[in-house]
């Protein structure tokens, strides 16, 4: 008994976003250590390590974790903390892993390595800069997005959605409104996917074609969803329409 509450402790701790960044490893090891590791719990592993920004140590312990189990679910952690360390070529690796393992990438899987996309960066070309310079590769998102197939993508919006927020942080925000179009054809048009495109528009500074959308998301019956709002307040404020944004935060 003691042994499982001292394990459980563990996995409390590993599962706790608060925890202290520098001592996951420590009890990841612990955990490695005291017996077989179960499917679900080398996947609350890879996560912890992922959020502490320990990409490499997730990468390890997902070898591990093929070695043993035969299932996708840390595959997905560890795309996650690819993706929180902005390593993207990381994650389409990852995701190209998965079908070399026999197991089927899920919405889970794909969202990760679309998301990822949007986080790609690259050298300054500023004098003195050392901060790399952001570049989503929208396009690769877009490949990744026409990838998913299947039923169970097809009736998911979360790959499209994040497809979509690429676009729009690559400001190829007529791509995100083709992809949301896509989304407006099918019965699962959401709050979410208006407040995606929003702030694609938001993005590319496309003030009108935001509040055309938030009105529209309205005449179909739509509570708005945080995303809008916040979309099209900074559409607003990007063309120093003040008094316009202050009307929506009001």
């Amino acid at each position: 008994r003691r042994v499982t509450s001292v394990r459980t402790s563990w996995f409390n701790f590993l599962s706790d976003r608060s925890s202290p960044r520098e001592e996951v490893w420590e009890v990841a090891q612990r955990v490695e250590s005291h017996g077989p590791v179960q499917v679900d719990e080398y996947t609350i592993l890879i996560a912890a390590l992922g959020r502490s920004r320990s990409w490499q140590r997730s990468l390890d312990t997902l070898e591990r974790a093929r070695a043993m189990h035969h299932d996708v679910r840390p595959f997905n952690a560890a795309l996650k903390a690819c993706k929180l360390s902005s390593r993207w070529d990381l994650s389409v690796h990852l995701l190209s892993e998965i079908r070399q393992s026999c197991l089927s990438p899920d919405a889970v899987s794909y969202s990760m390595a679309i998301t990822a996309c949007g986080e790609a960066t690259v050298p300054s070309t500023q004098p003195g800069r050392r901060r790399p310079e952001p570049r989503p590769q929208w396009e690769l998102a877009l490949r990744l997005f026409e990838e998913a197939d299947g039923p169970t993508l097809r009736d998911n919006n979360y790959p499209l959605h994040c497809a979509m927020a690429v676009c729009g942080k690559g400001g190829a925000w007529q791509r995100a409104l083709w992809l949301f179009a896509t989304e407006c054809t099918a019965p699962q048009v959401s709050a979410v996917g208006y407040g995606t495109a929003i702030g694609a528009c938001a993005q590319a500074f496309e003030w009108r074609m935001a509040v055309h959308l938030f009105d529209k998301s309205l005449s179909h019956g739509f509570d708005p969803h945080l995303k809008s709002y916040y979309g099209v307040i900074a559409a607003f404020a990007s063309s120093t329409l003040w008094a316009q944004a202050l009307s929506v935060f009001e």
